[in-house]
C-alpha cells in the first residue's frame, strides 16, 4: 500500500491489520495481541495522526527518542495518571512493533 492510503485507514482498519499480522506471526497470546493492537494505537488516540505518522515514518535512527518525547507528551496531557516510564517503556514497544508492520506493507 502507498503511505497516503495507509493514513487513511480508520483506527479500526489499521487494528484489525495489525492484528492479523500479529496473529500470523504465531508467537503471541491471543490476550497479548489482543493488548498490543489497543496499545500500539496510543500515540494515534492520544496526539494527532499527524505526530503519530511522523513517528511511524521516522528514520530508524530517531524512532525511538522521537516516539517516547511524543508518548511522555501525550501520558502527561489531561492529567493522565500513568504518566511513569514504564508506561512509556510499554507503549513504545508496541508502537514500535506497529510500525515494524506498517513499514512491511507500505510500497
Amino acid at each position: 500500500m502507498k503511505r497516503n492510503e495507509i493514513e487513511s485507514l480508520s483506527e479500526s482498519s489499521l487494528r484489525d491489520g495489525y492484528r492479523t499480522y500479529l496473529e500470523k506471526e504465531g508467537r503471541y497470546s491471543r490476550s497479548t495481541v489482543r493488548m498490543s493492537a489497543y496499545s500500539a494505537l496510543f500515540l494515534l488516540r492520544h496526539s494527532s495522526p499527524e505526530i503519530f505518522w511522523s513517528v511511524i515514518y521516522s528514520d530508524d535512527e530517531s524512532f525511538r527518542e522521537k516516539a517516547k518525547k511524543e508518548l511522555r507528551a501525550a501520558l502527561s496531557a489531561d492529567g493522565m495518571a500513568w504518566n511513569d516510564e514504564h508506561s512509556v517503556i510499554s507503549r513504545l514497544f508496541h508502537l514500535s512493533m506497529f510500525r515494524d508492520y506498517i513499514l512491511s506493507i507500505t510500497e
